[in-house]
């Protein structure tokens, strides 16, 4: 039987975690000028149908995911630095902190998905409420002539659009004050509630969403966590020879 040719392998194994990296540091620096382009700006705007689409995210419950999308982001981009500079320059130290981080990766998404899972019907009910309470807002803010009524209103008409829903039960949450034809969508208020629609239409699409994503990331972490430790042990070897 042929001997494995190790520096072959340890070759393969650097390409592979330059590509890797290579792609993670473009897609968090996508990320993370998109989240900065949402948290600060209304430029998105200029460039969808749906007015206002910026404030489903600055908004209510959901403010913080332009926040956390940035967080995340800017991790990924420092982690594929360190794992790129550590691959590409056979630095020990790199690659040893790139090893801990993906280790600590892999327990902190494992134990993510598992409070997800377990956590989503308060979270469910969390947004259903916040979502009663914008709209009950938003009819007192139009009769106490609030600032805050235009931006309220430019979120549920947001929402309304995207998901195909008006109000929270329907168009006859706002009762007989005629916003619903100015905080609705035309096309879709006369469809079911948002508070359901939203939360059905997630779950519809969750395996797209949530699952094949969530396996994937699983997959290359476990995949790094098992090639760097050789990768290292390569490089030691290459050096003492």
């Amino acid at each position: 039987m042929a001997k494995l040719n190790l520096g072959f392998c340890a070759a393969s194994i650097r390409f592979l975690i330059i590509l890797l990296n290579s792609l993670l540091l473009t897609c968090g620096l996508v990320v993370f000028i998109t989240a900065a382009v949402l948290k600060w700006t209304t430029f998105l705007n200029k460039f969808l149908t749906t007015p206002n689409i910026d404030l489903v995210i600055k908004t209510g419950s959901i403010t913080s995911i332009s926040t956390s999308l940035l967080i995340i982001s800017g991790f990924v981009c420092l982690v594929s630095l360190i794992g790129l500079i550590g691959a590409k320059y056979s630095n020990k130290l790199f690659l040893i902190i790139y090893e801990v981080i993906i280790i600590l990766l892999f327990l902190a998404h494992g134990i993510s998905i598992l409070v997800l899972v377990f956590s989503s019907s308060s979270i469910e009910k969390q947004f259903k409420s916040s979502f009663n309470s914008t709209i009950d807002d938003l009819i007192t803010d139009a009769f106490k002539n609030s600032t805050d009524f235009d931006q309220k209103c430019n979120l549920t008409f947001a929402v309304s659009k995207i998901f195909k829903c008006c109000g929270y039960n329907g168009p006859s949450d706002f009762k007989e004050t005629g916003l619903a034809e100015k905080c609705c969508d035309q096309s879709s208020k006369e469809t079911t509630g948002c508070g359901q629609k939203v939360v059905d239409d997630i779950k519809k699409h969750a395996v797209t969403l949530l699952v094949v994503p969530s396996v994937i990331i699983l997959c290359i972490e476990l995949l790094g966590m098992i090639m760097i430790p050789f990768l290292i042990d390569s490089d030691v070897r290459e050096k003492k020879s």
